[in-house]
């Protein structure tokens, strides 16, 4: 998934390929959790999200940090 493939797109079709990716990677990990860290990280910028789907320790700093907020708030 490239920026130039998105870029056509719709900016929620956009976020919805991106967040279906993401979903998959963050359930490997979390499977309880992974809709609803998706749905956070989901509101970074759209070169962010590539970053975070392309990037593993990217994409754990941001599950971690996630993670860490839900965990302040529940």
């Amino acid at each position: 998934m490239t920026m130039e493939a998105l870029v056509h797109l719709p900016r929620d079709e956009q976020r919805q390929r991106i967040g279906e990716v993401l979903y998959s990677q963050i359930r490997e990990v979390h499977p309880n959790m992974a809709g609803k860290l998706t749905g956070m990280i989901l509101e970074l910028e759209l070169e962010d999200l590539l970053e975070v789907v392309h990037k593993k320790d990217k994409r754990d700093k941001m599950v971690k940090e996630a993670m860490d907020v839900l965990q302040m708030h529940y």
